[in-house]
């Protein structure tokens, strides 16, 4: 009985190591940093819509690479896991099994997969999920640096009155998410090459100082993320006389270039600029993974 026990308890072991879990090497760990603020589920406005479904349609072809690979990662974890299943069965682990057994074995199996999956569904629906659209360079750098908003009656919504959306006048939503899908991209490709001054140029000195410091608790291992789709939404927006606040929910997906696993993007990044200095940058205060 230990030994049916063993065999039962390597194939779940197998199951949970061929699991996708790549967010360890997303920027930031998939981890929350820095501050935190009250947010809506989704972007209020719906002024990007159709700029949305014409990036899908233009980069479907992204989406579909990141899925192939995506089969491949379960081909290969297959084949890992029915070559374990093969050892075990040669080695005489399985001997005098009955029928019930192995169904009891494949039921455990089963449901081992099911809950992990749950578990990654219910993180990506935790901020309300949307489609996300395909990942495009920004055009707009100047933009995300200097801002200016559409008219707030334009992006204001109904209910979770709590959270502020009042925009300083001229801030040009468009822009400045486009803006933010590059620079999540720019991020990663720091992240990845362990390049801390690129970082600092877009984090607040805490924030920078935070993810620095988990940066190097890495060490030389090899992170080569990379982002396979991302999609931008403006969730919060407040001012005064001195600062800018916005919050923008990131949700997407990057991959794991050196084994094929992917990670789905769930996260938002609250950012402040100072309205009492010329050119004054937006700085990322906050990520709530």
């Amino acid at each position: 009985m230990l030994k049916k026990l063993m065999s039962v308890m390597a194939l779940v072991m197998a199951v949970l190591i061929i699991t996708p879990d790549a967010e360890a090497k997303r920027f930031g760990g998939g981890k929350s940093w820095g501050k935190s603020q009250p947010t809506f589920k989704k972007q209020p406005s719906q002024t990007n819509q159709q700029a949305n479904q014409q990036q899908n349609q233009n980069n479907g072809t992204a989406a579909n690479t990141g899925r192939r690979s995506g089969m491949m990662g379960g081909l290969l974890g297959g084949l890992l896991a029915g070559g374990l299943f093969a050892a075990l069965l040669g080695g005489g682990a399985f001997e005098g099994l009955q029928m019930m057994d192995i169904l009891l074995f494949a039921l455990i199996a089963f449901v081992a997969v099911r809950f992990l999956r749950g578990l990654n569904q219910q993180k990506a629906a935790a901020i309300n999920h949307q489609p996300a659209q395909a990942y495009q360079a920004p055009q707009a750098e100047q933009q995300w640096q200097q801002g200016g908003f559409a008219s707030a009656s334009q992006l204001a919504s109904e209910g979770e009155e709590d959270v502020p959306f009042n925009p300083p006048a001229g801030f040009d939503a468009n822009a400045f998410l486009e803006g933010a899908r590059g620079h999540f991209d720019t991020l990663q490709r720091a992240w990845n090459d362990n390049k801390l001054e690129v970082m600092q140029e877009y984090l607040s000195i805490e924030l920078y100082n935070a993810l620095a410091e988990e940066r190097r608790s890495y060490g030389s291992e090899e992170i080569n993320s990379s982002v396979v789709f991302i999609d931008a939404e403006l969730v919060r927006a407040d001012h005064s006389m001195l600062n800018a606040e916005v919050s923008v929910k990131f949700t997407g997906k990057t991959r794991d270039e050196v084994s094929g696993q992917e990670s789905d993007v769930a996260e938002v990044w609250h950012l402040e600029r100072k309205l009492d200095q010329a050119n004054s940058p937006w700085l990322i205060v906050g990520i709530e993974a």
